[in-house]
């Protein structure tokens, strides 16, 4: 342990050199730690991002920087004259914690993502929703939305702010050993099923408790059941030997029915993204997949099949089985922003292509006649989790 003189002779001011400041909050840091934080040449992404958030902070107090190499405190640079520049009230060094420029160097991210300043930057900016925690709502509705106001950039249309994942009702944390690691999940369950048990079960307003159990019933009810097996039970060669999309014909008050609930669901998917609300859009979709499985079984389309010299009802064989089809190519287009490598596999496999998987498309009636199919699991079986 060395003496308290010595502790102070390896102490300096953040800002490195040309200090004048004397005063008593005055951040100090060690040099060992001021050594290994700046040892190496900083990429030319993150020189470019600070200049870039040294000039939007300048502009925002109405003040200026004349040297480009210059770094004052409030950036996380040398240049402490450059504090003169900026009028903030009280004492104009800040410590390193609770600095204005450190938190607004952190959200200029946001911009320089999408190329800002430079041209086109606008074809990304502003975002149609700044998705955030809702521990880090003050900085994200007060104090960006003020520094973007103050330099004349355009914020964010809006703030979907969400709760946290715990374990067992308690919050993750290194510290605890709780985390669960994405790759993990991503290992064994895949990408898109886990983003969209995330999506699904994610909450907006409450917090989110995660089981690897939860997970796997969703795997199991909502994918592989609800929506893989009414896939295999629509476009297998039992009913549909010919393998493309048939002809519907008249339409009979329980298919009408169906087919309104196919036409509203796109409005209620619209209504809830509008509102942030994802996991209540995706109920939306999965309600028309438990439909559309129900109505496949109450309509018993294996009983319109030719068998031996009965010639069956083809019409209305055709009807049921098109009309299915579309409940699983409408479902799969809403899903495309959840699981898009799957809904991309399955549209593909029922002869939808990628410039018809559209917004617009989302009705019934929309797809070609005659398209052909190829068989596609897009969720394999799944046993009981148990």
């Amino acid at each position: 342990m060395g003496s308290e003189s010595s502790r102070r002779s390896d102490t300096k001011c953040l800002c490195l050199v040309g200090c004048s400041h004397q005063l008593p909050h005055c951040h100090r840091i060690s040099r060992r730690r001021i050594r290994k934080k700046m040892a190496g040449a900083i990429s030319r992404d993150r020189k470019r991002h600070f200049e870039i958030s040294r000039n939007l902070l300048a502009r925002f107090f109405n003040g200026s920087w004349t040297s480009t190499s210059s770094k004052n405190c409030h950036a996380r640079t040398l240049d402490c004259q450059s504090c003169q520049n900026v009028k903030v009230p009280g004492k104009c060094h800040f410590s390193r914690n609770s600095v204005s420029g450190i938190r607004h160097q952190a959200l200029t991210n946001y911009l320089t993502v999408t190329g800002f300043p430079d041209e086109g930057f606008e074809k990304k900016w502003p975002a149609q929703y700044h998705v955030i925690g809702k521990d880090i709502l003050k900085f994200h509705a007060i104090y960006w939305p003020a520094f973007l106001m103050g330099v004349g950039l355009p914020l964010p249309r809006k703030i979907v702010t969400h709760g946290h994942w715990t374990v067992n009702r308690v919050k993750m944390s290194k510290s605890l050993g709780n985390v669960i690691s994405p790759e993990t999940l991503f290992q064994e369950y895949g990408i898109d099923v886990t983003r969209y048990f995330l999506l699904a079960e994610g909450g907006i307003t409450d917090d989110s408790d995660f089981s690897s159990e939860r997970l796997k019933i969703r795997r199991k009810n909502d994918l592989s059941d609800a929506f893989g097996n009414f896939v295999l039970r629509c476009t297998g060669n039992t009913l549909l030997p010919g393998q493309k999309i048939p002809q519907f014909s008249e339409q009979n008050e329980a298919d009408q029915r169906f087919i309104n609930s196919m036409n509203n669901v796109r409005g209620q998917f619209d209504k809830y993204l509008n509102n942030g609300e994802i996991s209540k859009g995706i109920e939306a979709v999965l309600t028309l997949l438990y439909q559309g499985n129900s109505y496949f079984q109450d309509s018993a389309p294996w009983n319109y099949r030719p068998k031996g010299d009965k010639p069956g009802n083809p019409d209305r064989l055709n009807t049921i089985l098109y009309n299915a089809i579309e409940c699983i190519r409408i479902s799969s287009i809403l899903f495309s922003c959840v699981m898009p490598d799957k809904m991309s596999q399955v549209l593909k496999s029922i002869g939808v292509d990628d410039n018809e998987a559209t917004w617009e498309n989302c009705q019934h009636g929309k797809h070609p006649v005659g398209r052909s199919i190829k068989f596609y699991v897009p969720f394999e079986p799944v046993g009981n989790s148990t």
